[in-house]
């Protein structure tokens, strides 16, 4: 899940008054708030916490109406919302060879910025890790991998720099290849692109800073 770059930032900060275009909804006036509005509606509902109970049940009632399942993933201003109010726990692969070097995967997106990163994901609602892991290694290197069923580290990363997607609970397997991955997202020279895979012998020096935390095993 990546941040979108051309979504409009309107927010309302602790302590300052509702935008006049962004009134208190009400069920009757919840369908004109739409887009980056309503976000920044919901924004200073959660800072505020001076929402009525009918402003309360307009904004769930759209959530239940437009969300969608949480299984399958929340729209991106949901989710970027939630991030910026409670931790998010998710899985990182440390997927090893018989050399022991690691398969990383080329990030380059608007919260993290560009660099090598191990593959990952946040856990869904109702999702295991292990589900987790298994989809990860799907959509990010077209492969199936085999893991151990406890995480070989858990590690709390924590910016204080940064409120969207500032803080997670990280669980690290440990995991091996069960087939080949995608042969055309293979890295062969040049500037990476996003999505791309490479073997590393070492932790590379533009390893992505979120992820330094994992360099000892790299």
């Amino acid at each position: 899940m990546r941040a979108t770059g051309n979504r409009q930032q309107v927010t309302a900060s602790k302590g300052t008054a509702r935008p006049a275009a962004c009134p208190l909804p009400t069920r009757a006036t919840l369908s004109g708030l739409r887009g980056a509005l309503f976000w920044a509606e919901v924004e200073y509902l959660v800072q505020e916490k001076t929402a009525d109970n009918e402003a309360w049940g307009a904004l769930v009632a759209y959530r239940e109406a437009n969300a969608g399942s949480a299984e399958r993933g929340l729209p991106e201003e949901l989710f970027l919302l939630i991030s910026r109010h409670v931790p998010l726990v998710n899985v990182d692969l440390l997927v090893k060879d018989g050399q022991n070097r690691t398969l990383l995967t080329w990030r380059d997106d608007s919260i993290y910025g560009a660099g090598w990163h191990l593959p990952g994901g946040v856990i869904r609602f109702r999702e295991t890790a292990a589900e987790r892991v298994r989809e990860v290694a799907r959509i990010e290197l077209g492969a199936e991998v085999v893991f151990e069923p406890r995480p070989m580290d858990v590690a709390e990363i924590i910016d204080p720099a940064r409120d969207t997607r500032g803080h997670s609970i990280s669980l690290l397997y440990r995991c091996t290849l069960a087939g080949a991955p995608r042969e055309d997202l293979e890295y062969r020279g040049g500037a990476p692109a996003a999505g791309q895979w490479k073997w590393h012998e070492h932790c590379p020096a533009d390893l992505l800073p979120v992820h330094r935390v994992y360099a000892r095993f790299l």
